[in-house]
């Protein structure tokens, strides 16, 4: 399922008592006013991996990235694809403590 603004994955959907399922990456769903809140006709839910799994690190998460030995700031766990069935929490962008953006594989970080 692709954000119906960037065709980024989503990772959030928004459901409406009316006009169906509206789904989001979580950078355009942040942007919406009620998210994550639920009302009386709309609710929103995050997207699992095909296993049924939610991702194993979020937003804000402190982790110790073993290949460099140095600490970060989870920005996000990307949710892949391998084939049209089958997704997985992988990889991680991440903010490290002198500022700089990276990714690095999930299985190489330990959360603190």
């Amino acid at each position: 399922m692709k954000c119906m603004t960037c065709n980024k994955p989503a990772m959030w959907v928004r459901c409406t008592q009316f006009a169906g399922q509206h789904p989001y990456c979580l950078e355009h769903a942040e942007t919406e006013s009620d998210f994550p809140e639920d009302n009386d006709s709309t609710y929103w839910k995050q997207l699992l991996d095909s296993d049924g799994k939610p991702p194993s690190f979020h937003e804000g998460d402190r982790v110790y990235v073993h290949p460099i030995k140095e600490h970060a700031t989870v920005i996000k766990q990307i949710l892949h694809y391998d084939g049209p069935e089958y997704t997985f929490w992988g990889n991680l962008e991440l903010q490290y403590d002198d500022g700089t953006k990276g990714t690095s594989h999930s299985w190489q970080v330990k959360k603190v």
